[in-house]
């Protein structure tokens, strides 16, 4: 968890590592980062999920990004970080 007053720092590390933060909480921090960046700064490689055509029930899904093995948080950030998820892609309903 991070604090006001480290939350300086923290967004500092996170542009330097090529992250571009979207939202920020007391205990959740949501960001964005390029496939070949995240690949290099998390290690492991990411796989591309394709979108879903509308099905009967749902409008479908957009395309997105999964990891088989667990994210390793790089150091510079391990401080603050306590672990890195990727949000699959959700399903949009009629």
């Amino acid at each position: 968890m991070y604090s006001e007053s480290s939350s300086g720092s923290l967004k500092d590390k996170l542009i330097e590592l090529g992250i571009t933060i979207t939202s920020m909480g007391p205990r959740i921090l949501l960001g964005r980062i390029a496939e070949e960046q995240f690949e290099e700064v998390f290690g492991g490689q990411i796989e591309h999920v394709p979108g879903k055509p509308p099905g009967t029930y749902d409008k479908g899904s957009p395309p997105g990004y999964r990891m088989h093995e667990s994210i390793k948080v790089p150091d510079t950030i391990s401080s603050w970080i306590e672990s890195i998820d990727i949000e699959p892609p959700y399903a949009r309903l009629k």
